[in-house]
């Protein structure tokens, strides 16, 4: 339990909620990623629920079984039914509120988030009915960032990416397969992530999201899961 594979990912990847006059309350899909780095591939499956106030649910089964449990001040429970242990840690870069997701489902599609991390809208063009915004990076980014690119097909995002100051593209997102939820809110299934570690080295991540259920169609008792309280706690 040392080393949680996948958590992080799909930490980053498939935290969220939506707030509207039809919020959707609870909500619940199913993820594959699969991730290539230098010519090897690594599988993750889970089954996510989430709810309305942050708690994330995430019940994996491949590489290997466990339940995670997540909320949004960044506290994340990692267990392991089988020998009964329980990992636990508290970081605020593991908050279901601070992730793309997270922005599709709080109907903040324009931006994703980057205003709230302190980016500004520095340039904005079109090209071939495409939105295309230039962002620039809070100061206490600056020496890592120059710009992001942000890229909508109308209401929907569809590019991201992040640019060093040495112009080299360090992290690329897109997201597409889109799907309505709830009879409104645009949401993709699928995000393909390139990150560049170096100019000739790249870790290559494909996430699919899929049986995607909402509010009443959810299994509640899977969201009130708690770890059992003899579980042993490990570093």
């Amino acid at each position: 339990m040392k080393k949680i594979t996948g958590l992080l990912l799909l930490v980053l990847l498939c935290s969220f909620t939506y707030t509207s006059l039809n919020p959707i309350q609870r909500i619940k899909l199913s993820m594959v990623s699969r991730s290539v780095k230098d010519g090897h591939l690594k599988k993750v499956e889970a089954d996510v629920y989430y709810n309305l106030e942050g708690k994330m649910v995430t019940y994996y089964t491949t590489p290997k079984p466990y339940i995670t449990i997540t909320n949004s001040k960044g506290d994340i429970q990692a267990y392991d039914q089988r020998q009964n242990v329980v990992f636990q840690t508290q970081n605020l870069m593991f908050s279901t509120e601070t992730t793309q997701v997270y922005f599709f489902l709080q109907n903040k599609l324009a931006d994703l988030g980057l205003s709230a991390m302190g980016f500004q809208m520095h340039n904005v063009s079109f090209d071939e009915g495409l939105n295309v915004t230039i962002w620039q990076p809070p100061i206490e980014l600056s020496g890592q960032l120059k710009e992001v690119k942000l890229v909508h097909d109308k209401r929907k995002p569809i590019f991201l990416s992040y640019t060093d100051q040495n112009d080299q593209i360090v992290k690329k997102t897109y997201f597409y397969k889109y799907i309505t939820l709830n009879g409104q809110t645009p949401f993709p299934t699928a995000i393909t992530q390139i990150d560049y570690i170096t100019p000739s080295d790249s870790t290559i991540t494909k996430v699919a999201f899929s049986d995607i259920l909402v509010n009443e169609q959810v299994d509640k008792s899977q969201l009130d899961f708690e770890i059992p309280v003899n579980a042993r706690v490990v570093e």
